[in-house]
């Protein structure tokens, strides 16, 4: 009953910011790769499994280098990251 109320204010909570904004560094540029966290790596390789996080890429970040800093965004529920810009 307790991990039920835990998971209930979980999603509450995810439900009243459905976006946060995060800040990476790109470790790999073919496929991208952004590690988040020392421990979250994000690729956008191709893989159409939904289930699998994935990294969108917008028009502006086309020319990604390894240790660019990038800001993202990531989505409600943490599946997809949304990379917005180079931290210059």
């Amino acid at each position: 009953m307790l991990e039920v109320l835990k998971q209930i204010a979980t999603n509450t909570q995810e439900a009243g910011s459905p976006v946060a904004v995060m800040f990476g560094t790109v470790t790999k540029v073919s496929p991208i790769e952004v590690l988040v966290d020392q421990r979250l790596s994000l690729s956008n390789d191709g893989v159409s499994d939904p289930s699998l996080q994935t990294l969108i890429l917008t028009e502006k970040v086309r020319s990604l280098a390894v240790n660019d800093s990038v800001v993202l965004l990531r989505v409600q529920g943490g599946q997809q990251f949304v990379v917005i810009d180079k931290v210059v």
